[in-house]
């Protein structure tokens, strides 16, 4: 593990790429994001994942996307690179970079485009797993016609293997990967709608998309359960499940970029083919985020 960090916990957020007006990386405004995630109090950091753009983005510019949030952090916060793509040659050369920069962990999602057997998946994070010292993370459990019980065990045989990004909203599924794995693997849970029950379950952290937006809500609900005070850690989480509802899940990419421009961090608009709001939809997404991530 990293010598900074050790076993990974706290609200992370899957950080947004802020874009351009055309669609270019707006990379002036990753050094402002991370400064309000460390604020924030923001456990880590997640990078080039589904949130982050990763897929539609070059290998050049999620290089770029790296250097900028690890140099930005200074060692305050861990930061994982999401490396999994398309060609294995891409995400050998991805984490071997991830590594040169400092960065403290690599994740991997399965093969994509085509489905993967629990074998070739394996196959894959173990490639991936080889190429740096760092702590390796699975993204993700999707493998056909594979029990969670069967990933479990084929994934602690991994190298350098330290645990997942856990995106399910089956908080028993959860916690059977704490349980098989006795507790080996470090379990950060990806479903943001479900994050006081996965915590509940067994979840070490959490890693979101809502959480751009949001991360105090999410603090305030794991402090809360974490004194006992359970009232208010169902109220708040309840009221985070409405904002994923009204504007992660109705709005997509574009309403976290929405909210984060309307804060002083100009996000631009999401790459196509992820959607774009119309200026009524902004203006919706915005009333509907500042109604409920108020925390009184």
């Amino acid at each position: 593990m990293s010598a900074r960090f050790d076993w990974f916990s706290g609200v992370w957020p899957a950080m947004v790429t802020p874009m351009g007006d055309e669609g270019q990386l707006r990379l002036e405004s990753v050094g402002p994001l991370v400064e309000k995630f460390v604020r924030e109090g923001a456990g880590g950091l997640y990078l080039c994942g589904s949130t982050g753009q990763g897929p539609l983005m070059t290998v050049a510019e999620r290089k770029l996307v790296a250097e900028v949030a690890v140099r930005a952090s200074a060692g305050r916060l861990p930061v994982m690179v999401q490396v999994g793509g398309v060609r294995l040659e891409e995400c050998l050369e991805l984490a071997r970079h991830a590594a040169e920069i400092g960065a403290d962990a690599v994740s991997s999602v399965v093969p994509v485009y085509y489905p993967p057997s629990l074998r070739s998946a394996m196959d894959h994070f173990r490639r991936v797993a080889s190429e740096t010292p760092l702590p390796f993370y699975a993204y993700n459990f999707l493998v056909p016609n594979c029990s969670v019980d069967e990933f479990t065990t084929a994934l602690l045989e991994v190298p350098q293997v330290r645990g997942l990004k856990f995106t399910n909203r089956d908080p028993y599924q959860l916690a059977r990967l704490k349980i098989v794995s006795g507790g080996r693997l470090n379990v950060l849970s990806g479903a943001d709608e479900t994050f006081l029950a996965s915590q509940a379950q067994g979840a070490d952290g959490t890693i979101g998309s809502t959480q751009n937006i949001a991360l105090p809500m999410f603090c305030a609900v794991e402090a809360a359960a974490a004194a006992g005070q359970w009232d208010a850690a169902r109220a708040g989480m309840l009221r985070i499940v409405q904002l994923v509802h009204d504007v992660t899940i109705a709005f997509g990419a574009a309403g976290l970029h929405a909210v984060l421009t309307d804060e002083g961090i100009p996000c631009g608009n999401p790459r196509p083919p992820l959607p774009t709001l119309t200026p009524e939809a902004r203006t919706q997404a915005l009333q509907l985020f500042r109604r409920l991530a108020t925390l009184e």
